[in-house]
């Protein structure tokens, strides 16, 4: 049977997804004291059921499991849109399977029996990477936000600027003082809380303008 899973907190989630439960067992020993909740399954079904994708953490599928396959699962985790990072775990596996996964990106590959030195430094990488994407999304769901509130005037002036325009170019562009270009950039940096161009310019990344 699965190790009973506590009740979600504001921790990290490992989820361990392999049908031998001595797997599941001895992988869940490996990784306890890195400050997370472990949550275990026998199943890709049973996971994709019960699992929140969006809270941080890292999954841990085996390659080969009756019903869903590890790429299987990897594929609707992916449809999920989640921000988790996936590990594979098998004992036998083909080049096309390990090829996939990787392609789809698959963070990394643990031959068993596996160790628990390379186990944990693995998850403690990809717990790492979980919390990046997890920072940056956050981040571009606030830009998103803040963006939205632009008046139209400030949204023009925003454009120009990442486009690499200088004030004076903007002033001339739109028919409008330079006074009132430093005022609109002044109002643009405050609601974008971007110190510098260079953050106006991030942003405009994140949101693909």
């Amino acid at each position: 049977m699965p190790v009973t899973a506590k009740p979600m907190s504001d921790a990290p989630n490992i989820y361990i997804v392999d049908d031998d439960p001595a797997s599941l067992f001895l992988v869940s020993a490996y990784l306890e004291g890195l400050g997370c909740e472990i949550r275990t399954y026998e199943s890709g079904v049973q996971f994709l059921e019960a699992s929140h994708l969006q809270a941080p953490g890292c999954i841990l599928l085996d390659f080969q499991m009756p019903g869903l396959t590890g790429v299987e699962v990897q594929n609707r985790v992916i449809a999920l849109d989640s921000r988790l990072p996936v590990i594979f775990m098998s004992g036998e596996s083909t080049y096309e399977d390990v090829f996939e996964a990787t392609r789809n990106g698959a963070l990394a590959y643990l031959q068993k029996p596996m160790t628990r030195t390379k186990t944990r430094a693995v998850v403690e990488q990809a717990l790492a990477l979980s919390r990046d994407l997890t920072d940056k999304f956050h981040s571009i769901a606030k830009a998103r936000t803040a963006y939205a509130n632009l008046t139209d005037r400030e949204k023009q002036v925003f454009g120009l600027l990442v486009a690499g325009k200088p004030n004076k170019m903007i002033a001339r562009k739109l028919d409008v003082s330079l006074r009132t270009v430093e005022f609109h950039r002044a109002n643009i940096q405050k609601k974008l809380q971007a110190n510098i161009l260079a953050d106006l310019i991030s942003i405009a990344k994140w949101l693909d303008l």
